[in-house]
């Protein structure tokens, strides 16, 4: 089972016992939209009958959508509130770190402006709010950018060729798991393939480490069959280095610089070069030196998730290789894990190739996008290409709202320039026109 199947097999385990109070601490981590929000209406429909839901979520959207909501802060209640007032807090940003949700803040922009919109809202809701404010309607224009292809015209760095997969002989009546995938990542790029729970990204990703063999096809790395670096003294993870799912549960040396280290020595890298490594992989997962020392079993859930990112790192790999690296993570902490892939992507030339289930608001930082689904690679191309094509394969729903809400304009004819992949430049325009603006040309 994939993390997300798993995830709501243990939900439902809780559900079934029908308690009167239910506590889920980050029930919808690892889902993908369509489970997710099964997730957020069955407890909106629980509460509903009476029951008592408390919610633990790092996902502002899913704050935004609750009754109340409370902040903690160093073991005590700093702020409370309901989701509209609480995030509207003055000063909850910079001495929390707490940024409201796109639709919430898009919501207090267009109230500024004097647009009567309600929260909770929607992306359609505020789309129409957004159409009846509209008194220069711009000319109708074609939005899609042509057909599906390729990002990058450079050598690729990792190719699947034709790649096929099932689990075992147990599972021989049920569909494969991967069924001829084909699909590449550039050198010096990062790409994001993204996929619901259970289409086989972790199956994939972990092909491209070694760790598991295809049925059928082929992976090339460097122009070169897989076979070819499995027998060099590193090995494959000598060249591709892999984050897992869960990279809180790669970190198990005895001290954090320990485990940062553990790779590079079983290369046979020299001990000088292993902390010059060492420190500069800490410093690009943004962990502190001061706790280099410290066992890793005293760090926070987001400090052993940046050690396990430096451990990764310091291997200094052609190819990073991420599962779902935002997972668990607050909404601030997502958005600088991207900002931090994307430089460290142009200032060393290392391919990133990143698993999500669902398109981050940071979709702006990829090169290539790829939609895995039923076994297959649905649509590939640069990120504008596949999500605003007229063929896209990615359901609506896979989207970040910021898209979403452009989507629905474009429907009606009224998107002044392409779609914006950039959530604050998305917000720009969109109470630009809210506030009876006509745009030409875009932000």
């Amino acid at each position: 089972m994939s993390g997300g199947e798993q995830q709501m097999t243990a939900l439902a385990g809780v559900l079934v016992l029908d308690p009167d109070v239910m506590i889920l601490d980050e029930p919808t981590a690892y889902l993908d939209p369509y489970a997710r929000i099964s997730v957020l209406e069955a407890m909106r429909d629980l509460a509903m009958q009476g029951k008592v839901i408390i919610l633990i979520t790092h996902d502002m959207r899913e704050a935004a959508s609750a009754d109340r909501v409370v902040l903690l802060d160093h073991g005590r209640v700093a702020l409370e509130g309901d989701p509209y007032g609480f995030f509207r807090h003055k000063g909850i940003a910079e001495e929390y770190g707490i940024l409201p949700p796109f639709l919430l803040d898009l919501v207090a922009g267009m109230r500024s402006l004097g647009v009567d919109v309600k929260w909770p809202s929607d992306p359609g809701s505020l789309a129409r709010a957004v159409l009846e404010r509209i008194k220069d309607t711009p000319e109708p224009r074609q939005h899609g950018v042509g057909g599906i292809g390729a990002a990058s015209t450079g050598k690729p760095a990792l190719v699947f060729d034709a790649v096929g997969f099932s689990y075992g002989q147990d599972t021989r009546g049920l569909e494969p798991v991967l069924s001829g995938v084909d699909f590449s990542v550039q050198q010096a790029t990062m790409a994001l393939l993204c996929g619901a729970n259970g289409s086989g990204k972790s199956t994939l990703l972990q092909m491209s480490n070694g760790l598991v063999l295809p049925d059928r096809g082929r992976i090339f790395l460097s122009g070169r069959d897989l076979k070819h670096w499995r027998q060099t003294r590193a090995g494959v993870p000598g060249q591709v280095a892999l984050l897992f799912q869960n990279p809180e549960r790669q970190v198990f040396s005895s001290s954090v610089f320990e485990d940062i280290a553990f790779g590079p020595r079983n290369m046979g890298i020299s001990a000088d070069r292993i902390k010059e490594r060492v420190l500069k992989a800490a410093r690009w997962a943004g962990l502190s030196e001061t706790v280099l020392d410290r066992p890793v079993y005293t760090l926070s859930s987001g400090q052993m998730r940046r050690a396990a990112v430096a451990g990764v790192l310091a291997m200094e790999s052609k190819v990073l290789v991420l599962d779902e690296p935002t997972d668990g993570l607050d909404p601030g902490s997502g958005r600088e894990f991207f900002t931090r892939a994307r430089r460290y992507c142009d200032e060393t030339g290392v391919t990133i190739l990143v698993a999500t289930h669902e398109v981050p608001e940071q979709i702006a930082c990829m090169d290539h996008l790829g939609h895995l689904g039923g076994g297959r690679i649905q649509s590939a191309g640069s990120p504008s290409a596949v999500l605003t094509n007229p063929g896209r394969t990615l359901p609506k729903q896979f989207l970040p709202d910021h898209m979403i809400i452009q989507e629905e304009l474009m429907d009606s004819d009224v998107l002044p320039s392409d779609l914006q992949l950039d959530p604050a430049s998305a917000r720009k325009w969109l109470l630009e026109l809210a506030g009876g603006t006509r745009l030409n040309g875009g932000t």
